[in-house]
């Protein structure tokens, strides 16, 4: 389908509306303790995962569902760059996401380091700054 949004729409919209009302039905809160009532049309859910708590959407098929099912994402570059990174470095992340590399980073610098983390993506860019916030 390349780029073409609208032959994309035309042909998911029976499979985006199913998922639409599934979500609407019993996806009720954005946290598993059920603390925050979802509002209506959002998809970002709330977990604490292994580098700290991570606001995500859950619909994202690879680092979303990563995050959902497992608690984490990159596990294996989060071990090498364990490996290389030290406390008071500087460490930059590009195409951050939500950050699932970046709280890892951080942690690695410590408070005498620095994490630059670069996300384009608007939606994903808002999470991150939720995340790092």
């Amino acid at each position: 389908l390349g780029n073409d949004y609208g032959r994309l729409h035309a042909q998911c919209a029976a499979d985006y509306d199913s998922v639409r009302n599934c979500l609407d039905s019993d996806w009720k809160h954005v946290d598993d303790a059920r603390a925050y009532r979802r509002a209506a049309g959002s998809f970002n859910r709330l977990k604490q995962c292994r580098h700290g708590l991570m606001l995500y959407n859950p619909m994202d098929w690879y680092i979303g569902r990563s995050l959902e099912v497992y608690g984490e994402w990159g596990e294996k570059k989060v071990h090498l760059w364990s490996r290389i990174v030290r406390e008071g470095q500087v460490a930059v992340d590009l195409g951050a996401h939500v950050g699932t590399l970046t709280l890892p980073l951080s942690k690695l610098v410590g408070t005498s380091g620095r994490v630059l983390a670069i996300e384009p993506f608007y939606t994903s860019f808002a999470n991150l700054a939720a995340n790092v916030g």
